[in-house]
């Protein structure tokens, strides 16, 4: 299960997991955990981690290793039996590309055109080189109609058709079968999309607290994304979370803690988890994919402490955002309908292209740089050379943008967004909460004209 952790080292957390520890050897240790915080900035890593020390047969900090259960837990691509993950089925699987040469011939082509035979072939619905190096990690979309039932609402994923497919190719093909097979036996058992409903919370969690652990003195339980529970699963959990049986943890893992009820919060030892900063983001990426130490900082600050997105960030595509906001800045404090219409239309289109929460939409570029313009325009930049804006590579373009705007009409852009963020999280249609931002906007610097 290495290739879940993504490296040997946990950045930025370590207290808040040295904390874990000391508190498991405790006489009367806490047994439900919330992990609450933004996605990707490492409360998963953190929670295998833990994982690893509570299943250590020899109760050595952090494991020690050499176990039974550890070697099994550090076995890549195997699951401990004593650990049960619920894993969101839509992140993309990281895979080293150090674990995929193997399944290459390399005179027949590189790790990159065998993975998109895959595509082509639908084993895969697709992959991204997180390195333009070509080290590092390959991101890799799974389909869901290879591993689930149609319709299916347990986390239990069904293989049969998987298996019934793999069968078919390796009558002709020897070597992808594996390949196929290994990146699939990178996911969870208990892997689920969607929503947890309360009949899979029953099954796959509340019947089998009960269970004596398998290989370790422990049973361990991570559910990620568990705001993805409907109410109905919530409060089916409460007496479990309340007294879960001897030997047993339960960590619940979200980015939407508000979601949670509050019978279900009350029930558990929250801990907070904050953004990667910039240093430790940047020597993590430089870390997974070698990155030079320019790129790997600009990774880190367009990501905002998210490790997959920055792992994720097309350079050239971002770039090509960037600027079509900087033109956008650019005309905002003579807005017109003209302006209203492109805008629009862009930014709509913009929206259609993100179908997963990796992707960066140029509503979060444009909103990042009226954050820097609104440090530039508060701050004496002469004087404060040594805070790095989120694009301190185009600083000077920035400055002379700022210098169009008025306190006044930053701050009316900022509520505007913090506008924004709520309408999206009331799920309200996102392509009406653009066209309610934007006239908005052109409203205020219109009315702006006439003052």
């Amino acid at each position: 299960m290495k290739a879940q952790f993504f490296t040997e080292q946990i950045f930025s957390h370590q207290a808040v997991y040295e904390h874990l520890i000391q508190a498991s050897s405790e006489a009367r240790p806490q047994q439900s955990f919330i992990f609450a915080g933004p996605d990707g900035i490492g409360k998963k890593t953190v929670a295998l981690r833990f994982a690893r020390h509570l299943l250590c047969d020899r109760n050595i900090a952090g494991g020690c290793g050499t176990c039974a259960s550890c070697r099994f837990f550090d076995k890549p691509w195997s699951w401990h039996p004593d650990l049960i993950f619920f894993q969101r089925f839509e992140e993309p699987v990281l895979i080293p590309h150090s674990e995929l040469d193997p399944y290459v011939d390399h005179d027949r082509g590189t790790i990159e055109q065998l993975l998109q035979q895959l595509v082509d072939d639908d084993w895969i619905a697709g992959h991204h080189n997180c390195s333009q190096a070509g080290s590092g990690f390959e991101a890799v979309s799974l389909i869901k109609d290879l591993v689930y039932e149609k319709n299916a609402q347990k986390p239990l994923p069904v293989r049969t058709r998987l298996e019934k497919e793999l069968e078919k190719l390796a009558q002709t093909d020897t070597r992808l079968p594996e390949l196929v097979q290994y990146i699939y036996s990178s996911i969870s058992p208990y892997t689920y999309s969607g929503t947890l409903k309360v009949d899979a919370i029953r099954q796959a969690l509340i019947l089998k607290v009960g269970e004596k652990p398998f290989l370790s003195h422990r049973r361990v339980f991570i559910l990620d994304g568990a705001d993805t529970m409907t109410t109905e699963a919530q409060n089916a959990l409460l007496k479990t979370l309340e007294e879960p049986p001897y030997a047993t943890v339960i960590i619940l893992i979200t980015a939407k803690r508000n979601i949670l009820l509050p019978t279900v919060k009350s029930r558990c030892r929250m801990l907070m988890f904050t953004p990667l900063e910039h240093t430790g983001l940047t020597a993590l990426v430089r870390a997974l994919t070698d990155l030079p130490e320019p790129e790997a900082g600009f990774r880190a600050r367009a990501a905002h402490g998210d490790v997959l997105k920055a792992l994720m960030i097309d350079p050239k595509a971002y770039s090509i955002q960037r600027q079509q906001m900087l033109n956008i800045l650019k005309h905002f404090n003579h807005y017109t309908c003209a302006d209203l219409t492109a805008d629009q239309a862009m930014l709509t289109q913009d929206l259609a292209r993100s179908n997963h929460e990796l992707y960066i939409t140029s509503m979060q570029i444009l909103e990042s740089l009226i954050s820097d313009i609104q440090y530039i325009l508060s701050h004496d930049h002469r004087k404060q050379t040594d805070h790095i804006l989120v694009h301190e590579d185009i600083r000077a373009e920035l400055e002379t943008i700022a210098q169009k705007f008025s306190f006044e009409d930053i701050a009316y852009l900022a509520h505007e967004f913090q506008k924004l963020d709520r309408r999206h999280h009331s799920h309200v249609v996102d392509q009406w909460n653009i066209i309610t931002f934007l006239q908005n906007i052109n409203l205020h610097f219109n009315g702006r004209k006439h003052r």
